[in-house]
């Protein structure tokens, strides 16, 4: 059985009980808007016109080379930092940025210094 499963979400909902949903959807409302307003000085375009809390689909729009895998993979095998590529037509330039879970201002903005990393190692 999944035991494990059934353990996070009562403690998920436990604390949701505990500092209140409204307080839990402006806490990642949060995240989110700090995220993006710390990415525009990057070069990518936020995707979606009104982008959802959860999630923020970047697409690379600068002048050098880039792959979105290639950063998946930089992030995640040199800091155990998550990014998620898409697949198809848009799989070199897109990636996926969640705002979902224990997350911090602070995450955004090592996940940003990160991704300018790699940005300056790879022009």
């Amino acid at each position: 059985p999944a035991i494990t499963l059934l353990a996070q979400i009562n403690a998920q909902l436990k604390h949701l009980r505990e500092k209140g949903v409204e307080n839990h959807l402006a806490g990642i409302n949060n995240i989110a808007f700090d995220f993006r307003k710390k990415i525009k000085d990057l070069p990518f375009d936020i995707i979606a016109e009104t982008p959802s809390n959860c999630i923020t689909g970047l697409r690379y729009n600068g002048r050098s080379e880039f792959s979105a895998y290639n950063l998946f993979y930089y992030l995640l095998d040199k800091y155990e930092i998550y990014v998620t590529p898409v697949g198809g037509k848009y799989s070199e330039t897109d990636i996926r940025v969640s705002h979902l879970g224990d997350l911090s201002v602070q995450d955004n903005d090592l996940l940003i210094s990160k991704i300018k990393e790699y940005l300056n190692e790879h022009r």
